[in-house]
């Protein structure tokens, strides 16, 4: 410092000004590193006095009480503990989790990271009983053992992390099956399978019309009342396409005529393909529109997940495009 000094004096009021600048940025940067330091020590205190306190009430009413407390302080003092560090009886420890729990066992077995001591690690863990999926808890700041795996924390996580998850996907196969029971039950759902089936059988009598074999007037009076029941189900500006609702009504009314004195014509042909392919479109997307509400209202009550909802009805529907189903888990299990 005395150097700049004694060179500022040949610098003049310049080096003078360069050097006032540069004490008052050394100070100010020596206050910032002094109050990161007093902020980590209040942090560690705060720390220090939460695990007091769980000492004291697992002392008073022994150590699920003490647990639980512990898991609220996890809570409320997450954004000082950081991520994957927690609270517990034993002290903070630290939980790592795919390859930072590889990395952790490669430098406490003393092994040159290279692909094949990464899997001796991997199978060490998983012949010990640690999953892929689990973590491995680390004694970070603890009364014993610190720097140290908790082995026995390590597995007791790991049973019962999976004995959770199988109950978890008990239940959600459960409340899928009594999703499906209920989508199959519905009678809006009952309704639009019976309409499809019904357009489905009008699309073959006009095919077969188209090829010239004959259609009994039995089963004209059948199928063209059932596809003027479903102008209503166009949207408005389906309907402007033909015309007008009453325009469509009229002209089927006519075909129906034609058609049962055998003198359909290949433009009415043409017009029945063209409006039943609308009629199609109109009640399949009724029929996707309920089923997607049914979804809706087991996901709003947390029974099962939208994905997994989807999986089920797309046994039965077809699910348009954006409706995105995730195969590796469709139950949302987070697995």
């Amino acid at each position: 410092m005395q150097g700049i000094i004694e060179g500022s004096r040949m610098l003049g009021s310049a080096g003078e000004s360069f050097v006032n600048s540069f004490q008052k940025g050394l100070q100010m940067s020596m206050a910032v590193e002094k109050n990161k330091r007093q902020k980590q020590i209040d942090n560690l205190t705060l720390i220090k006095n939460a695990q007091d306190e769980i000492d004291l009430v697992t002392q008073k009413y022994g150590e699920e009480a003490g647990q639980s407390y512990a898991q609220t302080l996890n809570k409320s003092l997450s954004s000082i503990l950081g991520d994957n560090n927690e609270l517990s009886l034993q002290g903070v420890q630290t939980y790592l989790y795919n390859e930072d729990k590889v990395n952790y066992q490669l430098n406490e077995m003393g092994l040159t990271d290279t692909p094949e001591s990464r899997e001796v690690v991997k199978s060490f863990l998983e012949n010990i009983g640690v999953n892929e999926t689990d973590p491995i808890i680390v004694n970070t700041y603890t009364k014993t053992n610190t720097g140290k795996v908790d082995w026995e924390g390590t597995l007791k996580l790991g049973e019962t992390g999976r004995s959770i998850q199988a109950k978890k996907l008990d239940n959600l196969k459960e409340a899928g099956k009594e999703f499906q029971t209920k989508f199959l039950q519905d009678s809006l759902i009952k309704k639009y399978q019976t309409i499809d089936g019904e357009i489905n059988k009008a699309s073959d009598m006009i095919e077969l019309a188209s090829k010239g074999n004959p259609i009994s007037s039995e089963t004209i009076k059948q199928i063209m009342p059932r596809l003027a029941g479903e102008v209503g189900n166009l949207t408005a500006q389906e309907q402007q396409a033909y015309g007008g609702s009453s325009a469509i009504k009229s002209r089927l009314e006519q075909i129906a005529k034609r058609w049962a004195k055998g003198t359909i014509t290949d433009e009415n042909i043409k017009y029945l393909r063209e409006i039943t392919d609308s009629f199609s479109k109109s009640n399949k997307r009724n029929y996707k529109n309920r089923a997607t509400q049914l979804v809706d209202s087991y996901v709003k009550a947390g029974l099962i997940s939208r994905e997994y909802g989807l999986q089920i009805i797309s046994s039965f529907i077809s699910i348009s495009e954006d409706s995105t189903i995730t195969e590796k888990d469709p139950m949302g299990l987070g697995i």
